[in-house]
C-alpha cells in the first residue's frame, strides 16, 4: 500500500516537472515570435522625415458634406468625400489630398484610402503680395490606372489669398480657393501614410 502511494506521489511529480518544463519552453517560444514579428515590423515601418513631419501646416475645406452610411447597417461613423487637405511644409514643399473622410462618434476622423484617393505633390511659394502660388502634380492615385502619362504629368498651378492671421508675418489661419475656405486641420488618422505613398514618376 506504503509503495503504491509513493509511486503516485512520485508519478505526481513527475508529471509537474514535464508541465513546467512545457510552459517554460512554450513561453520562451512565444517571446521569440514575439521577437521576431516586432524586427519584421521594423524592417516594413516607414516614417517620414521628423523634420518634414514636425514643420508642416495641414488645413481642411471647412464646406465638408457629412453623410450617414443606412440605418440597416447600424454603422457608428458619418462620412465625408468632398474632403480636401493641404499641406504645406516649411521646407517649400506641397502636397495636397482628396479622400474620403469617416468621422466616428468619439470624434475621431480617419481616411479611408480604400473609398478613393488622389496626392498631388509639388511646392508652395508665398508671394509679395500674401498670395500662395502652388505647383504640382498627381503623385498617387487609386485610378492611377485610368490617367494617361500626360494627365499623371500635367503640372497643376493654383492661387491661395491668405484670409486672416494671427500676427503680421505669421501663417495664415485660413485661405481661400477656388471659392472655398480652408481652416487648420483637426487630428486626422491616415494622412501620413498618404503622403508616404510613392510617387508615379518613381
Amino acid at each position: 500500500m506504503q509503495k503504491t502511494k509513493l509511486l503516485i506521489t512520485i508519478l505526481i511529480l513527475v508529471i509537474g516537472i514535464i508541465v513546467t518544463i512545457f510552459a517554460v519552453q512554450k513561453r520562451e517560444l512565444s517571446t521569440q515570435i514575439e521577437i521576431i514579428d516586432n524586427q519584421s515590423d521594423s524592417k516594413n515601418v516607414v516614417s517620414e522625415s521628423p523634420r518634414e513631419d514636425a514643420r508642416k501646416r495641414i488645413y481642411i475645406n471647412q464646406d465638408l458634406i457629412w453623410e450617414s452610411p443606412p440605418k440597416v447597417l447600424k454603422h457608428n461613423y458619418k462620412y465625408s468625400t468632398n474632403e480636401r487637405i493641404l499641406v504645406f511644409y516649411n521646407n517649400g514643399k506641397f502636397a495636397s489630398i482628396n479622400c474620403t473622410i469617416y468621422k466616428y462618434k468619439d470624434k475621431k476622423m480617419q481616411l479611408i484610402p480604400n473609398s478613393g484617393f488622389g496626392v498631388y505633390k509639388g511646392n508652395w511659394k508665398q508671394n509679395e503680395d500674401g498670395t500662395i502660388t502652388t505647383r504640382s502634380f498627381l503623385a498617387n492615385s487609386d485610378k492611377l490606372a485610368f490617367f494617361s502619362e500626360t494627365d499623371k504629368n500635367k503640372e497643376i498651378i493654383e492661387q491661395i489669398q491668405a484670409i486672416r492671421k494671427k500676427a503680421k508675418g505669421d501663417f495664415a489661419n485660413e485661405f481661400e480657393l477656388n471659392g472655398r475656405i480652408f481652416v487648420t486641420s483637426p487630428t486626422i488618422e491616415g494622412i501620413s501614410k498618404l503622403l508616404l505613398l510613392p510617387d508615379n514618376k518613381e
